[in-house]
């Protein structure tokens, strides 16, 4: 996960739009999609409210399941970690 995609995360589990997320990061709100959705594809998950639900309700179930998806990488879970803990 890029560091920009570990913004956008961070930003994202602040209730704020991609339009805001775009003024904060200085970039376009289309890039803030793009990334919105890389993110969702490589966590496997269907929606942006269903990552940050997750995010805000259990960081440790997230941690825990993710170690038990093969199709996620040990990149990508110290990488969530990162964004969650950190």
């Amino acid at each position: 996960m890029s560091y920009r995609e570990r913004d956008v995360i961070r930003l994202l589990v602040q209730d704020l739009t991609s339009k805001e997320i775009s003024e904060r990061l200085n970039i376009s709100s289309h890039t803030v999609d793009t990334h919105r959705r890389n993110i969702l594809k490589k966590l496997n998950i269907s929606s942006t409210r269903e990552l940050v639900g997750m995010l805000k309700i259990n960081k440790n179930l997230i941690l825990s399941n993710l170690l038990k998806l093969s199709i996620v990488s040990n990149e990508v879970i110290q990488d969530i970690y990162t964004v969650i803990f950190i």
